[in-house]
């Protein structure tokens, strides 16, 4: 389950700050 959270995170997290940068 600790990795699915991870991912779930990163994939969440990712994207905020690529289109903030962008």
């Amino acid at each position: 389950m600790s990795s699915y959270k991870k991912k779930y995170v990163e994939q969440h997290f990712r994207p905020v700050p690529l289109n903030m940068n962008k």
